[in-house]
This record gives C-alpha cells, structure tokens and sequence, in this order.
C-alpha cells in the first residue's frame, strides 16, 4: 500500500482497462463512440448490451456538449439572461453537485473555467471570466449574476454519464460488467474467475504498472500529459490552476481518484490536478480521497497514493 510518505518507482500516467489475458475466453467485449471518445464493456458472455447504454450517451451529449450548438449547455451559454432560466433537470442535478464540488474544492474544481481554458486553445467555450459563486440553481432552473458567464460540466458530466450507463447495466440484470468511457472506469460484481476487475495506471515506453483493484465504484483520471503543449520549458496543461487563472505549473502529471460514483471521481481528479502538489495532497487526505497522484522526480514518474486506493505492482 503506498502511502504519502512512501514511495516507490512507478512509471505510468494514463488509465486503461483491462481483464487478464487468461480470462478473455469467457468474456465478451464491445463498444462505440461516445463525446468524440470511445465507450468500451467487458462483462460475462451471453450478456446483451440494454438499449439504454446508447440512450444515456445521447442524453447527456445532447444537454452538456460545449461542441453541439443544439445542446443545453450552448443554448445557456449563448443566453445574456440574467433571470431565472429552465434547464433539464440533469443539468440542475449536476450544476447542484458541481457547486457542491467547487465549495469542497476550495475553487479547484470550477465549472466556469471555459473561457480560460479556450484562452490557452482547448475547448470551444467562450465568455467573460466567472467564478463558480456566480450561478444559482433552484429546481428544474438556473441563473447566472453576469451576462457573459458561461458553463464548462466537462469535468464532471462524463463521470455522470458512465454512473447512468452502469445503472443501465444494472437494470437489465448485469451485475458483473467492467466498463471504460474515454479512460474513466467503473465495475461491478467480479470477473468470470472470481476475483476483482482490474484497471491499470501506465504510460507507454515505461516497464511497470501500477494495478488498481475494482469491485464497485468508478476511477477517473486527469493528467496534464496527453492534452497539453510546451513552448520553451513551459508545459501548457487543459487544467487551470484557479488561483493564477493559468494552466497549472506543477510536478503532478497524473492523478487518479478512486470513488463510490464515476461523477465523484471525475470532479475530485480534475480538482486534484488542478493545484500545486502539497496541495493535491493535503487536500485529497482533508477529504478522505483514494487517490494516486503521479509526480516527476527528476524526469522519472513516482507515485504518492492517500485513503485506502487498493493496488498491486505489475511488471
């Protein structure tokens, strides 16, 4: 078990999924596209794929995505309204766990962060600077204190996008299924040998992954290394440090949360990669986080884990 205060070499930054070679012969695997990414299930053979796992992706792109000016999202965007404005009640329900999130963040997590993203060349997201503070949610409704104050849910609808498809899953009576939405996972049950679903934290060109161990709940990855850019020494990371309004500067280049729901994982990921390393770390041991954070020594990644993140080394 990794601790804070010890370490051990580990080379990996990116989040697969993954059943062992040896138990292929009794699963089945599927998938397809989902928000410009991709959607993957292993689950036992003889399953079928419910309907619903199609209809969650179309819902939840059609409210949240900054891309398709048709969805929720843009249209609130778009709005100079300063009223109260309806909005689906997946979108109340999810600004309500995103102010919640941005309150327990200390800021870290904030879903106005668009425009300062799309500054530095990701995302589409357009606007005046906001904070989170600036957005009221009632039931069913929204409103916003300035004009030109947009949304960014990015960091937290896929997250609630994988709990829907898990819970359709569930409903139509699978209840052992790994299931991978763009490099965030969750799983029930156990895999056809009896044992835990594992998921593994690696980078390619380095010898060691680190396994993390699912028998319920969701892990989510954020990390500064596969959306970003360098000019000069500068590494320019999609993640925004909240109290310089830049891209975060710091040694952290992966961070992996593990939780009851994916929309938990996903927020507190992007939270954590989002602040200096002490602070990712003092903060996710404030609340009590499984959390692998992946840091640069010197040119060589390491890990630091805090909570109980259950794992083994892999060679």
């Amino acid at each position: 078990m990794l601790t804070r205060r010890q370490f051990i070499h580990l080379t990996g930054a990116g989040l697969t999924a993954a059943a062992f070679p040896a138990w292929a012969r009794e699963l089945v695997t599927t998938g397809g596209d989902a928000f410009g990414s991709y959607w993957r299930l292993t689950m036992p053979r003889g399953a079928d794929v419910p309907r619903a796992m199609a209809e969650v992706i179309e819902m939840i792109d059609g409210v949240f995505s900054p891309y398709r000016t048709d969805s929720d999202l843009s249209r609130v965007n778009r709005s100079q309204d300063t009223d109260w404005q309806p909005v689906p009640p997946e979108m109340a329900r999810l600004l309500l766990k995103a102010a919640d999130m941005a309150r327990g963040s200390e800021g870290a997590f904030d879903p106005t962060v668009g425009p300062l993203v799309a500054r530095y060349g990701f995302g589409p997201i357009a606007g005046g600077e906001g904070r989170f503070a600036g957005i009221d949610v009632a039931e069913g409704a929204m409103r916003k204190i300035a004009p030109d104050l947009t949304l960014d849910l990015c960091g937290v609808a896929k997250g609630r996008a994988l709990d829907l498809m898990c819970e359709a899953l569930e409903a139509a009576g699978i209840e052992d299924f790994l299931l991978d939405l763009g490099g965030e996972v969750a799983a029930r049950g156990l895999n056809p040998a009896g044992r835990s679903w594992q998921v593994g934290v690696d980078v390619p060109g380095y010898p060691m992954t680190f396994g993390i161990m699912l028998e319920g709940g969701a892990v989510a990855t954020s990390g500064s290394l596969s959306n970003g850019y360098r000019i000069g020494d500068r590494l320019f990371s999609h993640i925004i440090d909240p109290s310089s309004r830049e891209p975060v500067e710091t040694l952290v280049r992966s961070v992996s949360v593990l939780a009851p729901t994916a929309e938990i994982a996903d927020a507190w990921a992007t939270a954590l990669m989002a602040v200096p390393m002490e602070k990712a770390l003092d903060m996710a041991e404030a609340n009590a986080l499984d959390a692998l954070i992946l840091f640069d020594d010197g040119g060589a990644l390491r890990p630091v884990a805090t909570g109980a993140m259950p794992g083994v080394m892999l060679g």
